[in-house]
């Protein structure tokens, strides 16, 4: 299972994990992460934004594969 976490900063208050979505492939949180950070192209940082972070692989997650044998 890939995730992807979702990052919300503002300016004097630090960053959270807002949300962590889950993929079932790579190339699909990838995408994910890219069409959600399309807007982020200010050349200064503003005093609030959210930003989908890598993809990462949570190997902690049993694959359906496996289970259903």
């Amino acid at each position: 299972m890939w995730k992807v976490a979702i990052i919300e900063s503002e300016r004097g208050w630090g960053q959270k994990i807002d949300e962590v979505r889950e993929f079932e492939s790579y190339e699909d949180a990838k995408r994910f992460q890219i069409d959600f950070n399309k807007d982020n192209t200010e050349l200064v940082v503003p005093d609030w934004y959210m930003a989908a972070q890598n993809p990462v692989f949570d190997s902690t997650i049993p694959d359906k594969a496996i289970m259903n044998k």
